[in-house]
């Protein structure tokens, strides 16, 4: 069972007195995987997304029949961390904030995104209301014409399966406006009907490649396609979810003219004063009856439709 606290002050002391009695503890992605992702090796995948023709979907090789699937595939094509901001710290002096890296750093992710290095895959198996939703990192190719991406899933590499609901009555998604930042809730993404929803779950994702997955806790993803029965892109979408702090001081990042930092120690910065409006940033829920010390993320992200083959 998750509880949420409100953001602010009062709930990292909250947090500081409930560790002194024992602290949450993260295992991360076999705790936060175990149930939800499936490692399937390519040898036995049987699912293959075919481009939308019959004399393209004729020509499928690999021993298919040569008979389209049903599914639909999309390739982010931008991803951006909107609320907490990142700030790094000056290291003579702990209180004072040297920096907003946040747009930089979402500058480097999409970078990474735009050249192919880094390519996370959402997989509908229909294109039916409750269809279920896979996501995975892939290998993907630009063919340089303008034309679809080809992705095919990485081997060997977990994806976490969603059942999900599709929602024809505004609001879309289910967050709760209370645990971000009031100057950043105007640029949280909100997807309008028709939209899909998966179900709060817990979950790892990757967000670049220079850093480990982020293991996320009572976390949805909610996506306006472009369209229900032909979609080629999704325009407005949004990951959010809980960030614990165990989870996300075991993730290391490189940060330019700085060296390697974790990203907990970019979040739970002390120089509230220089930044009053994105400080504090640390929450704290409940999960199974244990305070964990964390903090709410929000990411806004953007699809394109691939052609998507095992």
């Amino acid at each position: 069972m998750h509880t949420r606290w409100r953001r602010g002050p009062v709930s990292a002391g909250i947090a500081v007195a409930a560790c002194t009695a024992g602290c949450f503890t993260d295992k991360g992605p076999g705790e936060l995987t175990g149930t939800v992702a499936t490692t399937e090796p390519a040898s036995t995948s049987t699912t293959t997304t075919l481009p939308p023709t019959s004399s393209e979907s004729s020509s499928s090789t690999g021993g298919s029949t040569g008979a389209p699937d049903t599914g639909v595939a999309f390739r982010l094509s931008t991803l951006d961390i909107i609320d907490p901001h990142f700030f790094l710290t000056n290291p003579m002096d702990p209180m004072m904030c040297s920096a907003d890296v946040t747009m930089g750093l979402n500058t480097v992710v999409n970078n990474d995104i735009a050249d192919g290095g880094f390519n996370l895959v959402i997989y509908f198996d229909e294109l039916v209301p409750g269809a279920e939703m896979r996501l995975f990192q892939g290998e993907c190719e630009d063919p340089g014409d303008g034309s679809w991406w080809t992705c095919f899933k990485k081997e060997g590499i977990q994806q976490t399966v969603f059942d999900t609901e599709e929602v024809q009555d505004a609001p879309c998604r289910e967050i709760d406006p209370l645990v971000f930042q009031p100057v950043n809730l105007p640029m949280i993404s909100d997807p309008m009907p028709t939209c899909v929803r998966t179900s709060p779950q817990d979950f790892s994702v990757a967000v670049s490649n220079s850093a480990g997955p982020l293991f996320l806790r009572e976390a949805q993803i909610v996506a306006s396609p472009d369209s229900t029965t032909d979609p080629t892109t999704i325009p407005t979408g949004i990951l959010y979810g809980f960030l614990p702090k165990a989870s996300a001081e075991d993730i290391t990042v490189e940060v330019p003219l700085t060296g390697p930092v974790t990203v907990w120690s970019v979040i739970d910065v002390a120089c509230v004063d220089a930044f009053p409006e994105q400080l504090p940033s640390v929450d704290v829920v409940s999960i199974d009856g244990t305070d964990a010390t964390g903090a709410w993320i929000a990411i806004n992200f953007t699809a394109e439709r691939v052609f998507y083959t095992p």
